[in-house]
């Protein structure tokens, strides 16, 4: 599965988790409705599901970690949505994470999509960020 290895999604996932981390290690908000603990197990799952997924040794395998890898970007979405929706200020700071979950999404939906049609990445920059 080496052909279909992208370190910038890992790399990315793993800078969403560390924003994650530094935000709710300093808005209150979290660790008042214990909702830093959800946030951190799931924020954890989708670069270790990223990188067992490149260790996969069968395209099946491969696709399964993109599926767990997936579930659990929805669902950080879906959490910080809600609390989007909840917060009555102004500006939220789980905009900018909102966004940066969208794009993971789509570029794991990407590649996703390229090992199950079994298309091999064109260049070795396969995602495009914004």
């Amino acid at each position: 599965m080496n052909m279909y290895h992208d370190p910038e999604i890992w790399e990315r996932s793993r800078q969403f988790c560390s924003d994650l981390y530094q935000l709710t290690a300093t808005d209150s908000y979290y660790q008042t409705f214990y909702y830093t603990p959800i946030l951190r197990q799931i924020a954890v799952l989708v670069p270790t599901h990223i990188m067992l997924a490149y260790q996969a040794p069968k395209p099946d395998v491969f696709i399964r970690h993109l599926d767990f890898t997936l579930g659990a970007a929805y669902e950080l979405r879906t959490l910080l949505m809600f609390n989007v929706l909840l917060d009555f200020e102004e500006i939220s700071p789980n905009r900018p994470l909102i966004h940066k979950i969208n794009i993971l999404i789509a570029s794991i939906n990407l590649l996703r999509e390229r090992v199950q049609t079994g298309r091999a990445p064109r260049s070795k920059r396969t995602i495009l960020w914004t």
